[in-house]
């Protein structure tokens, strides 16, 4: 995460918010919420946001997977079978 350039403040905040949410999936569990986490990046192209994810995965030990839903033929049960093989 040292390679990024975003405030520390706002770094740590993010950092302790994933590792946070890891480790509360038996909170989500017991009350029936869906376990998942969603982060809303914007800025112009190059602003960092696909940096500070793989910085982010890199810091909590996580994979990341990408899909581009744009490609043509895609259709929702190869993307169900795409995120099955994920979550397996």
């Amino acid at each position: 995460m040292e390679s990024i350039v975003l405030e520390a403040s706002v770094k740590d905040m993010i950092v302790a918010d994933c590792k946070d949410f890891i480790s509360s999936e038996e909170w989500y569990a017991e009350r029936g919420i869906p376990y998942r986490r969603g982060y809303l990046l914007y800025g112009v192209p190059g602003s960092g946001k696909t940096s500070l994810i793989h910085a982010l995965a890199g810091e909590l030990g996580l994979d990341i997977y990408a899909l581009s839903l744009s490609a043509k033929g895609y259709v929702s049960h190869l993307l169900f079978s795409a995120a099955h093989l994920i979550t397996a």
